[in-house]
């Protein structure tokens, strides 16, 4: 696969979302739940990412610990978490364990050895802020610690009636935990 840096991430990621712009407009008219969107970006990703050759998945919330297949599981301080994402009977831990299930990742689905690249997006239209920031909150608990993944990027796709007005996408990168 040879070196990957932020600079050929940032350049696949871009690639792959001005396809899919182009290739789904009309699906993005249509303003759909964010799990449409990313799973319609797959094939775009795929196609960008063509140097990846292991497991591009939506929505997958498993992974492999010592040879068995268990929930994807980490531990955030309650401090990183928006209220709204923390459950009524831990409002008052230190730490918090959540399951998590990321929009899209880069990973082989029979380790844990190559944890490439997770995506969450947002559609411009969504302005809850505390499902944001708990994307964001993820993505840094993803990119380091336990989960090691090596990139990841938050990003915002323009849907419904801001087609018109805004970039049609808009994307943060974080690797190793650092945003980039």
């Amino acid at each position: 696969m040879g070196k990957v840096d932020k600079d050929l991430v940032r350049k696949c990621l871009t690639n792959a979302l001005n396809e899919f712009v182009k290739m789904e407009h009309k699906l993005l008219e249509q303003d759909p739940r964010e799990e449409a969107i990313s799973s319609a970006m797959i094939p775009h990703l795929k196609r960008s990412f063509s140097f990846w050759t292991l497991n591009i998945d939506h929505n997958y919330d498993k992974r492999i610990l010592q040879g068995a297949v268990v929930k994807k599981v980490t531990s955030f301080l309650r401090t990183e978490l928006p209220i709204g994402h923390i459950p009524n009977f831990q409002r008052n831990a230190e730490t918090i364990e959540k399951e998590i299930l990321p929009d899209i990742i880069f990973h082989d689905g029979m380790s844990s050895a190559n944890n490439f690249l997770v995506i969450e997006t947002k559609k411009s239209t969504n302005k809850n802020k505390d499902d944001r920031d708990y994307d964001i909150a993820k993505l840094e608990k993803l990119t380091t610690f336990d989960l090691a993944y090596n990139f990841g990027a938050f990003i915002e796709i323009s849907t419904g009636f801001h087609l018109a007005s805004k970039l049609p996408f808009l994307i943060r990168l974080i690797e190793k935990g650092t945003w980039v």
